[in-house]
């Protein structure tokens, strides 16, 4: 008897653990359904005030939340309507080609971005990217 005890008191901590993980997982997509019309909300203010750096944190959240084609979209206006600014735009619409798999534009983006920023704050990282982009051929 005592040893179905037990099993019933494991069997109700496994069901309660599981229970939380649901709920986090639930609380998860509800703030991840809401962040990225949030960010295209924050995005279009920032281009409205002017404030470059507003529409980069929204580029930033929606390629956090692996909206890749969504971020390079505003990394591109950004470029267009903030061209003095842009330098981390370049590098983040190779990246974002990067993880969609575009393996050739991204390549082609990398070296853009180092031909154009060979000195910038990202051509170490680009230089990496680009190297290891190379060794896939």
């Amino acid at each position: 008897m005592h040893e179905f005890q037990e099993k019933i008191k494991t069997s109700k901590q496994q069901m309660s653990s599981l229970k939380g993980f649901l709920v986090a997982l639930i609380i998860f997509v509800l703030l991840v359904a809401g962040a990225n019309p949030i960010s295209s909300w924050l995005a279009e203010s920032g281009f409205h005030k002017k404030n470059v750096k507003q529409v980069y944190f929204a580029a930033g959240v929606k390629r956090n939340l692996l909206s890749y084609e969504s971020a390079q979209e505003l990394y591109k206006r950004i470029i267009k309507e903030f061209p003095e600014q842009s330098e981390a735009a370049f590098y983040q619409i190779a990246f974002c080609l990067d993880r969609q798999g575009h393996k050739q534009e991204a390549r082609e983006a990398y070296s853009k971005y180092l031909n154009d920023y060979p000195s910038g704050q990202y051509s170490e990282k680009a230089q990496k990217n680009l190297k290891e982009l190379m060794s896939l051929r």
